[in-house]
């Protein structure tokens, strides 16, 4: 599977107006054309997987084995690449560079603690001002020595270039590092213990690292690219708010602390970011600039879980341990994660975190398992753990791998029943298999949407009709659409199938394409004008959703098609109203200074969009953390008194809404403040 199936199929939504100007399209227009060897040439060259989620969508690569220590190893963009508009995310590795060990094992390198111990020249600064400045000299992975400027949270030392340091506004700036230390402080609460390595997580800015990103595997330190469209994506990301995907990846091969528990495939590294980078803009509500967390969980779904299940001879040692399903659009990677993605949208958040905490708890008194299946068996008995269930049945559903001994303690553990296992409406379909409503027969993933406002065929979209290409013939051209709609078809090599669907009212549109066979190629979407709107690339085996703002009622028109060597195969499509995204719950107010004390107030706004009814609101200072959390009230506050170590100038609070101990919501917009001279 090329890599492009790991980051492009991340599913990418972009609106039609991020898309850039009438020369950027028509550049693509023409050069959409080019055959698959150019598209695996130009995608070496990139970053991802889950992902530059626009036109890097294009290109192709066939990764090479997960790097132990350093991931992300793919060269820059060359300067005829027209510029990325989302954060990438899925894959980041397909070459070495220079050897940070002695040690070189089966491709993977391995860090003496030596080499880790002067991979950087680091300040620790004690103030913690997130506008303290200073220059360092900073050594990277390759032993390259840079002069970067050192910007300190209360977790990370964000490293950055003149170039970056001055194309980043100072509130930019101020996001940057701030969101780095949350998201820092996300991973942390989720898995339940930090990277190894003293001192602050750097992410270094640099000119010359091994590709877009790269991250330690288990181990504190990340090295982005310091170029302009690099620069460009994270300026897009924080505008929304949000956090530039790099980051987001890399970050979470840094927290991959159970890696000698879990990892048996060649690229497993990437089976961990394939749940794990996700999953943490699931958890901490963050989202990203243009997907909510639950438009990002189904997409996973689609992604990661669906090409495994919806065939019924894949199992998990031909199609996982052994690889050997890849011709049947199954990627091993996307398998593996697709597991703990099915487990987490049954269970939820407290269903992984307990997952993590079987898992922590059994790396400080076990030794590692040493086959695929002891590590199958060990995750299998986490997943157990974090649902309070015997998953025996999910293991039988799924044809995966969990041996008499673990069947038979989660049988002691849990017992035998499992009611998501159960076809209580006796349909033909358990909960574990996909039914939503077990108590209504006529509601089942095998079901017809019957254009009743209800989701009959449990695909999280009501009223959406199915439109199937007649065996042995074509869709007529163009065919005619209900909206929302769902399309199965095949295309043959000198095919393309059209299709007009009516759109009542101006909307963002979702559109998901994928790849149920060998297909890889296009679709387009056309303007009423006929003119192009957008695009979207899918690989075989692959899953891309795109988001478009359509912006006049009438008939709109897509296409789905080939260039001159792609290839012909069937696909799905999907058309749908978008989620709406990005969405604040709360508003703060600028702290009121009395007796020493900094107050912090939040208002609750609405509650339309949040997870689970809030129980508590925590409040975080830039560089400092959570500072207090109290019960959850429309308006809430806590009073902080900052450390005398802090150093006067600009700090920024945020609020969050959580459930017990989960967070429902995520962080309201930094409200920035001054600390006076204390006395």
């Amino acid at each position: 599977m090329s890599s492009i199936s790991r980051w492009l199929n991340r599913v990418t939504l972009l609106t039609s107006k991020e898309r850039g100007n009438r020369e950027y399209k028509a550049y693509l227009k023409e050069d959409i054309m080019i055959s698959t060897r150019q598209q695996a040439k130009l995608s070496q060259r990139s970053y991802l997987y889950q992902s530059i989620r626009s036109v890097v969508s294009l290109f192709a690569i066939w990764p090479v084995v997960w790097l132990i220590i350093i991931a992300a190893f793919i060269e820059p963009l060359p300067s005829t690449a027209p510029a990325a508009e989302r954060a990438g995310t899925l894959t980041d590795l397909s070459q070495k560079v220079a050897p940070l060990a002695s040690e070189d094992y089966c491709g993977y390198i391995f860090p003496t603690p030596e080499q880790l111990a002067i991979r950087t020249v680091l300040k620790k600064m004690v103030t913690r001002c997130i506008d303290c400045g200073e220059v360092v000299q900073y050594r990277a992975f390759n032993g390259r020595v840079y002069t970067l400027t050192q910007f300190s949270g209360k977790n990370v030392a964000v490293l950055l270039p003149d170039s970056w340091k001055n194309g980043l506004s100072l509130e930019e700036r101020r996001t940057f590092i701030d969101r780095c230390d949350l998201l820092y402080e996300h991973y942390k609460e989720l898995i339940g213990e930090e990277p190894a390595g003293d001192g602050l997580l750097p992410i270094a800015v640099i000119s010359d690292t091994c590709g877009w990103g790269c991250g330690y595997i288990g181990f504190k330190g990340i090295e982005i690219l310091d170029a302009d469209w690099s620069l460009n994506i994270l300026r897009q990301e924080l505008a929304a708010g949000k956090l530039h995907g790099v980051v987001v990846h890399e970050m979470s091969h840094n927290f991959d602390v159970f890696w000698r528990y879990l990892h048996y495939l060649p690229d497993h590294a990437h089976a961990w970011t394939d749940f794990m980078h996700a999953y943490i803009e699931i958890y901490s509500r963050m989202g990203s600039k243009d997907f909510s967390p639950e438009e990002i969980q189904r997409s996973e779904i689609l992604r990661n879980y669906v090409p495994y299940i919806s065939d019924e001879t894949a199992t998990w040692a031909d199609c996982v341990r052994d690889g050997l399903c890849e011709d049947r659009g199954i990627n091993r990677n996307h398998a593996w994660a697709g597991i703990n993605h099915r487990v987490a949208q049954l269970h939820g958040v407290r269903a992984i975190r307990g997952f993590m905490s079987f898992l922590r708890n059994y790396k400080a008194t076990q030794r590692p398992p040493s086959s695929p299946e002891a590590k199958e068996d060990l995750r299998i008995e986490a997943l157990a753990f974090g649902t309070g269930l015997n998953l025996g049945c999910y293991v039988d559903t799924w044809r995966w791998y969990a041996s008499a001994g673990l069947r038979t303690r989660m049988m002691a553990q849990y017992g035998a029943n499992n009611p998501f296992c159960f076809d209580n409406d006796r349909d033909g379909f358990s909960v574990i298999q996909g039914d939503c409503d077990d108590g209504n027969p006529v509601v089942n993933p095998g079901a017809t949407d019957l254009m009743n406002g209800l989701d009959d065929d449990c695909n999280l979209v009501a009223d959406d009709q199915l439109f199937t290409e007649p065996l042995g013939r074509d869709f007529p051209n163009p065919q005619r659409l209900s909206y929302p709609a769902r399309v199965t078809g095949q295309i043959t090599a000198n095919d393309a199938d059209f299709f007009i669907f009516p759109l009542p009212t101006p909307r963002r549109v979702r559109f998901t394409i994928r790849s149920t066979s060998d297909f890889q190629g296009f679709l387009f979407v056309y303007n009423r004008q006929g003119a192009w709107h957008g695009y979207q690339f899918v690989s075989t085996g692959g899953t891309s959703a795109q988001k478009y703002d359509l912006n006049e009622a009438g008939d709109w028109k897509f296409g789905v098609e080939l260039n001159v060597e792609s290839r012909p195969g069937q696909y799905a499509v999907e058309l749908a109203d978008a989620a709406r995204w990005p969405v604040m719950w709360g508003t703060t107010e600028p702290p009121a200074l009395q007796n020493g004390a900094y107050r912090l107030t939040a208002h609750t706004q609405m509650l339309e969009d949040v997870l689970e009814t809030p129980t508590h609101v925590r409040f975080w200072v830039s560089g400092v953390g959570f500072v207090g959390t109290v019960p959850f009230a429309r308006t809430t506050s806590v009073d902080w008194i900052p450390e005398s170590s802090l150093a006067e100038g600009t700090y920024g609070f945020r609020a969050q809404l959580f459930s017990g101990s989960i967070p429902v919501a995520d962080v309201t917009a930094a409200k920035w403040f001054e600390l006076a001279r204390r006395r």
